[in-house]
């Protein structure tokens, strides 16, 4: 499977990140006793597994970790390993599309953010909050765009 995902062009850093995903998979499967064959996978199984993996993650990288389930899923029924693909109804979490920052700030936006910088009490959060916030450029006199 990864040798095929890796041929259709895909950035080498990606080929490895779904690659850790599905070894990761492999090794929850492999420590699970009675070890089930991966040709009998019930889907109480695979929830189980993306339960497992929610703690202390971001619902964007559990979506991810989802997708690449689905498509292993996918090459899994291709290769006539399974039947169908209980994956491929599983959904990932709903994502807020209203969490990201809007790519556009206006120029009072930008300033209360910069002056909120800049009035912090202790020396080193002055300084840390100003280097945290991304870099900007100017697009006209009353609007900022954030790159």
């Amino acid at each position: 499977y990864i040798d095929g995902y890796a041929a259709r062009g895909i950035s080498p850093e990606t080929v490895q990140q779904v690659h850790r995903e599905l070894e990761r998979w492999g090794g929850w499967l492999k420590r699970k006793r009675p070890r089930p064959k991966l040709s009998e996978l019930d889907p109480e199984l695979i929830i189980e597994y993306i339960r497992s993996r929610n703690s202390f993650r971001a619902r964007s990288t559990l979506s991810g970790n989802v997708s690449v389930m689905r498509c292993f899923g996918e090459f899994l029924v291709q290769e006539r390993v399974w039947q169908s693909n209980p994956l491929r109804w599983i959904r990932g979490p709903k994502l807020d599309p209203r969490r990201r920052l809007p790519k556009r700030l206006g120029g009072e936006s930008l300033k209360r953010l910069w002056q909120a910088a800049a009035t912090s009490r202790e020396s080193y959060h002055r300084h840390m909050w100003i280097t945290v916030m991304p870099p900007l450029r100017c697009v006209s006199d009353t609007s900022f765009s954030v790159n």
